[in-house]
């Protein structure tokens, strides 16, 4: 069992790719085994694969929960679940980024989103740190921080971690890091599909200020 901490998630996407790992259900619980700081990560990112090796498909644009849908793998997400009922104080004390956060005190993303009044797509976008931090919003910062029961610096570390790819058809493509295209939080409410009243909510908390302290 590896629980070497200076090993990033990144790294283990690196090494998925040159070990040449298949999305299997077999080939999940193993690299859990591996890497079990990252199970969450792993069992969400297996799913994904799973749902594009069967599908064809570039872009997945289902919501997280209905990506899990009959796949392989959606035992061992349930192994998961099961386990985390016990362990909710050290999962939040581990978590890192926004989705984990979020399990930690269980909320998924298109809950969450409800409550912040943002689309599921602008707040998976914040997880995987595409928005710039200096863009986003602080009152966003001090929302996320009072739903998800942490400190609003560890809401602003979380945001500010490198942008992520998790798209293992992007990753495969390249034997280089994946290129990550990030968008400041204005570009993304003004692409968004929320209402045009949502939509100026959050545009006119920008010029209330934005970026930590």
């Amino acid at each position: 069992m590896t629980t070497d901490q200076n090993v990033t998630f990144d790294d283990v996407l690196t090494f998925l790719l040159e070990e040449d790992v298949t999305p299997s259900h077999e080939n999940l619980l193993q690299w859990i085994q591996r890497y079990p700081q990252f199970s969450d990560d792993l069992t969400n990112y297996f799913a994904e694969w799973a749902v594009q090796a069967e599908t064809g498909d570039e872009e997945i644009v289902q919501s997280r929960s209905e990506r899990f849908v009959n796949i392989g793998v959606s035992h061992a997400l349930n192994l998961l679940h099961a386990r985390k009922a016990n362990a909710v104080p050290s999962a939040r004390a581990q978590a890192r980024t926004l989705a984990q956060f979020s399990r930690a005190v269980g909320l998924t993303f298109a809950s969450l989103a409800a409550k912040v009044r943002l689309d599921e797509e602008i707040v998976t976008k914040l997880d995987l740190c595409r928005i710039p931090v200096a863009s986003i919003p602080t009152v966003l910062a001090t929302m996320l921080s009072e739903l998800l029961k942490v400190g609003v610096e560890e809401v602003w570390r979380a945001l500010s971690l490198p942008p992520r790819a998790t798209s293992p058809r992007a990753l495969q493509k390249s034997r280089g890091p994946a290129q990550v295209r990030t968008e400041s939080f204005k570009d993304a409410i003004t692409a968004s599909a929320m209402p045009p009243e949502q939509k100026e909510e959050w545009l006119r908390s920008i010029e209330k200020g934005t970026g930590p302290p």
